[in-house]
C-alpha cells in the first residue's frame, strides 16, 4: 500500500479572520500617526496572519502502511490502525478554536483510538483516546480509512432536513 497524504479543511472562519485582521490594521494605520504603536500592530498583524498560514500549511494527516499518521501545530499522533476503534462525525465550535491542535474546520472526525505504555512499575498500561481531525476530502478520508481498516465503526451525524 502506498502512503495517501490529505490536507487539513480550512473553515470559513479562519477567511474571515484574516480579513479583519487586515482591515483593522488598515483602519489603524489611517488614524495612528505614532510610528511605535503601527509597529507594533504591524507585528502583531503579521505574526497572527504568518501563524494562521503555519497552521494551514503544517496540519496533515498520511496513511502509512501500518497507521495513520496526525501532525497537528503542536502534536504528532502516529495510531496503529489496529488501536482505532472507532470514528465519529462531528461539528463542534469549541473543538474547531485549537482544542485538538489538529483541525481547522468545524466539520470534524473524531478518531476515538487506544495506547498502551508501560508504566515505572513495569505494567502495561492502556488508556482511551481521541483525536479530532478535518480533512479535506472527508468522504475520500473515511473510504480510505475503511479500506484500511474493514468492520471499522464509522458514525455519521444526522443531517438536517
Amino acid at each position: 500500500m502506498t502512503e495517501e497524504f490529505y490536507r487539513t479543511k480550512l473553515n470559513v472562519l479562519w477567511h474571515i479572520l484574516v480579513v479583519v485582521i487586515a482591515f483593522v490594521f488598515f483602519l489603524s494605520s489611517i488614524q495612528e500617526s505614532d510610528t511605535t504603536a503601527m509597529l507594533l500592530l504591524a507585528l502583531v498583524s503579521s505574526g497572527l496572519i504568518a501563524f494562521m498560514l503555519y497552521a494551514f500549511f503544517v496540519i496533515i494527516y498520511i496513511f502509512r502502511w501500518d497507521s495513520l499518521y496526525v501532525r497537528g501545530i503542536f502534536m504528532k499522533f502516529d495510531i496503529p490502525y489496529s488501536s482505532i476503534a472507532e470514528v465519529k462525525e462531528i461539528s463542534c465550535f469549541a473543538t474547531f478554536w485549537f482544542a485538538s491542535y489538529t483541525s481547522l474546520s468545524m466539520d470534524q472526525l473524531e478518531i476515538s483510538f487506544s495506547s498502551r505504555s508501560v508504566g515505572r512499575s513495569g505494567l502495561v498500561k492502556v488508556e482511551n483516546q481521541s483525536v479530532i481531525i478535518s480533512p479535506k476530502k472527508k468522504e475520500e478520508f473515511i473510504s480510505m480509512l475503511e479500506s484500511r481498516l474493514p468492520g471499522i465503526q464509522v458514525i455519521r451525524r444526522e443531517r438536517k432536513k
